[in-house]
């Protein structure tokens, strides 16, 4: 238990470090190590650093990739298909198209982490996580629902003029 203590509040530094070296306005503003007293997610909400922020300190924090912009990434159709629009904006979550094995998995906000392993074993699929701010993802998530409405669309169109042509020739036939 003593070194799982040690690790957690190493931890805690390295993610207090991170945070005052990418908003040096935080600097000197972290609680003690004492995770007893507050956890590092909620210090920083409390001392007001941005979602974009956090997440900068967490991809460096945990070696992940960060990403400024989506555009040129082609959304996951499989994420797309099986994961609500509403859980992916709540989470702040997008898939990114990958190979047949793995999803690309975008996230705004270190408080969507433990959701990974979820989509992994819901989508059966090996999760690839990079994070990017939260207006980016959001713009994602639009654009990727968007996109799949937008095919319904054309496919519901499609059928209503296959349906009128076989309509009017089957009325040109009778007469």
């Amino acid at each position: 238990v003593q070194s799982d203590t040690a690790g957690v509040k190493q931890l805690h530094r390295k993610w207090v470090s991170a945070i005052e070296q990418l908003s040096p306005e935080h600097s000197g503003s972290a609680p003690d190590c004492d995770l007893s007293q507050v956890a590092p997610l909620s210090w920083a909400t409390q001392a007001g650093v941005s979602t974009a922020i956090q997440a900068r300190a967490f991809a460096q924090l945990l070696g992940l990739p960060f990403v400024e912009d989506l555009a040129g990434r082609i959304p996951s159709a499989d994420f797309v298909e099986h994961i609500p629009i509403g859980f992916a904006r709540q989470h702040g979550l997008v898939g990114i198209a990958g190979d047949n094995r793995t999803i690309e998995v975008a996230f705004g906000s270190p408080r969507a982490w433990p959701l990974l392993n979820v989509l992994s074993r819901y989508l059966q699929r090996t999760i690839k996580p990079f994070l990017a701010p939260s207006d980016v993802i959001a713009a994602a998530i639009n654009r990727a629902y968007e996109q799949r409405t937008g095919q319904a669309h054309a496919a519901i169109q499609l059928l209503g003029d296959r349906a009128a042509e076989e309509d009017s020739s089957f009325t040109a036939s009778r007469e």
